[in-house]
């Protein structure tokens, strides 16, 4: 899902003209010099209204388009061939068929790239710790620390 709202919002800043492109990706890149201990409390209290604490949703909706993953999506849709979409828009092709057939066909490497972002980053780490307090919805960073931190001497680990 992540990489499916990402690569989609790249496509629009990366290949359409509208009025404000810019800055909307100046707001999305300026949102990558803020740190996440300055939004943590905000973010919480949002996922708490919505009643999403100790809940899948709170993990996975939070982190469902990341700054970083538009803007490097959109750095690599520069380099496809506007000629290209022309082209296939003069043949009678829609803009799903476009961005399904065309732009995801090219999206391979940075969508891996993404992907690992996604999984590695440590930034998700604070979030998931306040959102889930249930030990089977540890997210692989939290339940790594919970085992570290768990463990004792004689190599035993004590479950909370």
């Amino acid at each position: 899902m992540t990489l499916l709202i990402n690569s989609m919002a790249a496509y629009a800043l990366s290949k359409y003209e509208f009025r404000g492109r810019d800055a909307i990706l100046l707001i999305i890149i300026s949102t990558l010099m803020v740190p996440v201990s300055v939004i943590l409390i905000p973010a919480f209290l949002v996922i708490a209204k919505v009643g999403w604490t100790n809940n899948l949703w709170g993990l996975i909706i939070p982190g469902a388009a990341t700054p970083t993953g538009v803007f490097l999506l959109r750095q690599y849709m520069l380099t496809i061939p506007d000629d290209l979409i022309q082209s296939a828009r003069i043949d009678g092709a829609s803009e799903w068929r476009i961005y399904s057939q065309i732009i995801c066909h090219w999206q391979d490497q940075p969508w891996r790239c993404c992907d690992l972002f996604r999984d590695v980053a440590l930034e998700r780490f604070p979030v998931a710790l306040i959102v889930v307090s249930k030990t089977e919805l540890f997210t692989l960073q939290v339940g790594l620390n919970a085992f570290q931190e768990n463990s004792t001497s004689n190599g035993t680990i004590s479950w909370r």
